[in-house]
């Protein structure tokens, strides 16, 4: 998500739900995909991390694998960010 770093969480996770219900997504893929990208975006505030939002995004996702994360619910993750 190139544009996450100028947006507040609030407007990135409202873009978000538009985007889900545009696509016609279970309201539980739209929760789930929230709290990825919350915990994300959380993630990122905490750290001084260059880079484009690639490495970013792999640098999120190694970190979950690191905490015994499993590969599905990564691949969840990803979508979310996606």
């Amino acid at each position: 998500m190139g544009y996450a770093g100028s947006m507040t969480i609030s407007q990135a996770l409202e873009r978000l739900s538009d985007t889900i219900r545009l696509r016609h997504l279970a309201r539980s893929t739209e929760e789930c995909y929230r709290c990825w990208l919350q915990s994300y975006m959380q993630w990122l505030a905490s750290r001084s991390f260059k880079g484009s939002s690639a490495k970013k995004v792999e640098a999120f996702l190694t970190m979950q694998a690191r905490r015994g994360v499993a590969a599905s619910t990564q691949n969840q993750a990803l979508n979310a960010l996606a």
